[in-house]
């Protein structure tokens, strides 16, 4: 009735344990920096002419607007 385990097998098996655990520990990390990586790309846009930003702020928004300004404030001329 030896019911108490080998102290040296449960030392060796708790050390297993913690290998592995630091192994998963390792690719976690990895894996958490290549995220935060990839996260940053949408945090920190590229500007585009696809963007969020009106037209008033979007360079390329100000020319249409000024193009189409100018159309606008042509009125037409009355025949005499």
């Amino acid at each position: 009735m030896n019911e108490i385990p080998d102290i040296h097998q449960v030392i060796e098996e708790l050390f297993s344990q913690l290998a592995a655990m630091r192994e998963e520990l390792e690719l976690l990390t990895k894996e958490n920096e290549q995220l935060r990586e990839r996260l940053l790309r949408y945090e920190h846009p590229k500007d585009s002419h696809n963007s969020h930003l009106p037209s008033s702020k979007n360079p390329i928004g100000k020319i249409y607007t000024r193009k189409w300004g100018d159309f606008a404030n042509i009125a037409p001329q009355k025949k005499s």
